[in-house]
């Protein structure tokens, strides 16, 4: 039985935590990000109609960049660190965005 200290340290360990990244974390992070585009373009006074699609065309494009980059990043806790702080990122930039549309 393989251990899973010992698994996630393998090679295919972490191509396993890569694609998991890539496939999960990438789309939820993608729809973050349309999300806050979104809604920065609203408060840039473009219509709720132009933004949602930009917003979702755009969100396409970045979702297959992350896949690309989850894969060359060179260590596993880089690519770790590198997707939260996008996560945190777009997290700020969404909760300046709600609290701008707000005022």
């Amino acid at each position: 039985m393989i251990k899973f200290k010992n698994y996630f340290s393998s090679y295919n360990g972490q191509v396993l935590q890569r694609l998991l990244a890539a496939i999960v974390i990438g789309y939820l992070l993608a729809n973050l990000v349309a999300v806050t585009l979104a809604e920065l373009f609203v408060v840039l006074q473009a219509s709720r109609l132009n933004a949602t699609i930009s917003a979702s065309l755009l969100s396409f494009a970045l979702y297959t960049i992350i896949f690309m980059w989850v894969f060359s990043v060179k260590t596993t806790a880089a690519m770790w660190r590198g997707l939260l702080f996008q996560f945190l990122a777009s997290s700020a930039l969404l909760a300046l965005c709600k609290g701008v549309a707000l005022l």
